[in-house]
């Protein structure tokens, strides 16, 4: 399939690219820096999706079967701009959307579960949810989607992954990382509270996957590992990773709370000691399971790099 892929020098983007070069397709890549693109690949020069206009979309989406849009502005802190959320996330992609509808193409898009909202009480998200978005980067991410649903009824793949694992991480995982890495005992042993995630692969699999399934078009599906994992055993496995036990100790959910709290990192406390279980009930109702599950993904993630061996002459 000739395919056109947005956002290949990004962290999920560079992943998508592998996978389709891997199954053979005809890639055309859409960039801001074209000199830095992959060689031997058709490059379309694209401006910033906040100041794309309809000719430059439809120029993009010549001659291709299939866009898989993995670019956007992925800044959610409190101190984001709603109005770049809205014109990179949200009117970026109805542009491109129009374009594959009026180019007979499929779109496959990489929303995320910030789309969906805050989680019920008991910490579930599921995709019979009805979407209640309470920041600026997850409602320009569902107008995107409903931008999409408008423009390509049928044609089209909405995936909404849950927190991905994977080389070059950065944010809450991140921190994470550098917290594990730590040689000091942590106080997460109590904190028993469950968190979806995907590995990387995996992510990268079902957006190339979401290509060619019939069963999936028109859908709008959560990608997560079916097993969530509490902060001790994500804890666990990153130091597994570095050769090196849990060493975790217990303190209270309050104080470890209040401590976030005094640091000014109370954003923290609610991502590490609230559940967030999202169920991928879609993809498991088509024999999907994790090639990577996210506990190898973040044993992986930790481990220090190999150094190359020398080759015998």
């Amino acid at each position: 399939m000739r395919v056109l892929l947005t956002g290949a020098s990004g962290f999920v983007g560079a992943q998508i690219l592998h996978v389709l070069k891997r199954e053979g397709h005809e890639i055309a890549l859409a960039t801001r820096n074209p000199v830095e693109a992959s060689a031997g690949l058709d490059i379309r020069a694209m401006p910033d999706l906040g100041a794309l206009d309809a000719g430059q979309a439809a120029k993009l989406l010549d001659g291709v079967e299939a866009i898989i849009h993995a670019a956007g502005h992925a800044h959610a802190g409190a101190d984001s701009d709603p109005a770049i959320h809205e014109a990179v996330n949200a009117r970026g992609t109805m542009l491109l959307a129009e374009a594959a509808a009026k180019a007979g193409a499929r779109m496959v898009f990489l929303s995320s579960i910030k789309a969906m909202g805050p989680a019920d009480d008991a910490g579930f998200l599921r995709e019979n949810t009805v979407c209640a978005p309470d920041d600026a980067y997850g409602r320009s991410k569902h107008d995107a989607e409903a931008a999409i649903r408008a423009a390509l009824p049928v044609q089209h793949v909405i995936l909404r992954p849950a927190l991905v694992a994977g080389p070059g991480v950065k944010g809450n995982l991140a921190m994470l990382l550098r917290l594990a890495s730590l040689s000091v005992p942590l106080p997460f042993a109590g904190v028993l509270a469950r968190r979806s995630m995907i590995s990387l692969s995996d992510l990268a699999d079902i957006a190339v996957r979401a290509l060619r399934e019939p069963e999936w078009s028109g859908q709008s599906l959560i990608v997560a590992d079916p097993v969530p994992l509490t902060l001790p055993e994500i804890v666990a496995a990153m130091r597994a990773g570095l050769g090196r036990k849990p060493g975790l100790f217990h303190v209270p959910e309050r104080l470890i709370s209040a401590s976030l709290s005094l640091v000014g990192r109370a954003d923290w406390a609610e991502r590490l000691l609230s559940p967030l279980i999202a169920e991928p009930a879609f993809l498991i109702g088509q024999g999907w399971s994790p090639s990577q599950p996210v506990s190898r993904a973040l044993f992986e993630l930790a481990r220090p790099a190999q150094p190359v061996q020398p080759r015998l002459a």
